[in-house]
């Protein structure tokens, strides 16, 4: 594309020196203003159609970008769907593999570990319902989208018009102390998201611990360390759960009073 502009401006520069050159009725000079009004059209139509491919690209990569979007939140979705599938597989062979140990003491032990287990899967599920919404969220999206740009908007207005009126100057920096406490707000709140998220993949590797465990705990542990070990695992779990949930609730509350 750009060979064949660099072709037709150099051809309308020769026929310009052509038509400056050659007398006015010769056949070289009638040659280079037919060439001329050709170039010129050739040019009008080149152009015309540089201006259509331009648009269209950028319409089809504006498009692109939006249908990557839910397409990007559909397979994160699914990735969560099929982790707490796992989730839940696990905790019904736990529960198996206990009722499977024969009555007494071993079995009473096991139960006292695994008390908090539905608990543990139930906080688990509001972490996923919770990413979800985060991902479904259509203010959230916009704000991490939006929030940024106005801050560097309103920091290059304050460092441009210094002199500027001094109400002006205020209203800005009130506005600007605004949007950057959102921004911190939403950086929370991302950061939490991602914290969460690799909490819920650390919880199904520990599940998986946890009934490799209930499978090998055996009559020897007659005193029951090993699995009260399982039980102070699995509370830490269940604790470390709620204190995340509780944060983000804080953090999302905070984020969308302003």
């Amino acid at each position: 594309m750009i060979n064949t502009v660099l072709i037709l401006i150099g051809l309308y520069l020769l026929t310009v020196i052509v038509d400056r050159v050659a007398p006015h009725d010769s056949f070289l000079h009638g040659l280079s203003s037919l060439l001329s009004g050709g170039l010129i059209f050739s040019g009008l139509v080149l152009g015309l159609g540089l201006a259509v491919w331009y648009i269209f690209s950028l319409a089809t990569s504006t498009a692109s970008a939006a249908e990557s979007q839910p397409q990007a939140m559909t397979t994160r979705i699914g990735v969560r769907r099929d982790r707490l599938g796992k989730a839940r597989q696990y905790q019904a062979q736990i529960r198996t593999a206990i009722a499977n140990t024969r009555e007494g003491p071993l079995r009473d032990r096991l139960q006292r570990a695994t008390a908090k287990l539905d608990e543990w899967i139930a906080y688990l599920e509001r972490l996923t319902l919770r990413l979800d919404e985060f991902d479904r969220d259509p203010a959230i999206q916009r704000d991490r989208s939006t929030v940024p740009r106005a801050v560097d908007r309103l920091e290059a207005r304050l460092n441009r018009d210094e002199d500027a009126d001094e109400n002006v100057q205020d209203a800005a920096r009130q506005t600007l102390a605004a949007r950057q406490m959102q921004l911190r707000y939403l950086n929370q709140l991302e950061q939490l998201m991602a914290q969460a998220e690799f909490r819920c993949e650390q919880t199904v590797a520990e599940l998986g611990t946890v009934y490799s465990q209930a499978l090998t705990i055996d009559a020897k542990d007659i005193e029951g360390i090993r699995a009260r070990q399982v039980q102070v695992d699995i509370d830490e779990q269940v604790q470390e759960l709620c204190d995340l949930l509780i944060a983000m609730d804080e953090v999302q509350r905070q984020h969308s009073a302003k």
